[in-house]
């Protein structure tokens, strides 16, 4: 049995996604980070021990921030042992006991893509005849192939029928980082990706952290000030939900205001925005973008790999 995977891992969180037979799709989206994991070590609901090539990780540990344990090239130990866990999660979820071949899809960044020295890693650092992996005291044997697309490919492919024209961007809103990639009618890339890695949302978060803590004088953590810009956080100053709201726009603004300065402009090139960016931003994203050229993927955080695994064959 070949079993198909959709494979997005980025910096802050790699997600895996499965359609079964009957069209439902299984989700996996896990923190991408690794750790040798140490004896009598007590994991909690949120991390993995996985065991492959006959070492034992810690995966799925949450980090703050970026840290030189996080690291956008995907030709290393700590995005394949992430890639590997959340496979094992998605056959797991799926109740595949009996697999012979997983072939995934993985995007890269454009610049990597047509780097055919990066095709050599990848398959180097990806590809096994019976691997063995164990997650959790649990087994699991296949073998495992690789195909590489170029990041936003796949999104383009799945949301090009609500523009139908000449061409239509992908913009890839990250934590860390943002980048935008524009394709044709005939979905060959026209113009090589842009990346921007100062302004991810990290970066919105440590504004909205600081400008609170000097009216509050409290820190705030990561999770709180996401549940502020989304409106999930309740009993919270109506202030506070002002400061962030306030600060999202003007960041949303700078993102469009950077890109218009590299000649990518919102205003006349359809646009499809995605990542975890879009999802934290979704309503902001409305009132910051033109809505007759700009959409939201109706799922940002796994569109990536929805879109990848639509292109295997």
């Amino acid at each position: 049995m070949i079993i198909k995977i959709g494979v997005d891992t980025g910096i802050t969180n790699t997600k895996a996604v499965h359609r079964l037979p009957n069209g439902e799709i299984i989700k996996v989206c896990i923190p991408t980070s690794i750790r040798e994991a140490l004896d009598g070590l007590v994991l909690s609901n949120e991390t993995y021990k996985t065991k492959v090539d006959n070492k034992e990780y810690v995966v799925g540990e949450y980090k703050e921030r970026k840290s030189p344990e996080q690291s956008p090239d995907k030709a290393n130990n700590i995005h394949r042992v992430s890639v590997l866990t959340a496979i094992f999660k998605v056959l797991e979820q799926a109740n595949y006991d009996n697999v012979e071949t997983v072939e995934i899809s993985l995007n890269i960044p454009f610049n990597l893509f047509v780097d055919k020295n990066e095709h050599y890693k990848m398959k180097q650092l990806y590809e096994r005849d019976f691997l063995e992996i164990e997650v959790d005291g649990h087994k699991k044997f296949f073998n495992l192939r690789i195909n590489l697309y170029p990041e936003g490919l796949g999104i383009a492919l799945k949301n090009y029928d609500k523009f139908g024209k000449e061409k239509v961007s992908v913009l890839m809103l990250g934590s860390i980082h943002w980048s935008i990639i524009t394709f044709t009618e005939a979905m060959q890339p026209i113009s090589l990706q842009t990346t921007i890695d100062e302004y991810g949302t990290l970066y919105l978060v440590d504004e909205i952290r600081k400008e609170l803590y000097s009216k509050n004088y409290e820190m705030y953590d990561r999770d709180i000030i996401e549940r502020l810009i989304s409106r999930t956080k309740r009993h919270m100053k109506e202030h506070d939900y002002e400061i962030s709201e306030k600060l999202a726009v003007e960041y949303l603004k700078k993102v469009r205001s950077v890109a218009h300065d590299r000649e990518i402009r919102f205003d006349i090139t359809d646009t499809i925005i995605a990542g975890g960016g879009a999802l934290l931003l979704q309503e902001q994203i409305k009132r910051t973008f033109k809505q007759n050229t700009t959409i939201t993927d109706n799922d940002p955080l796994f569109a990536d790999a929805i879109g990848s695994l639509s292109l295997l064959k």
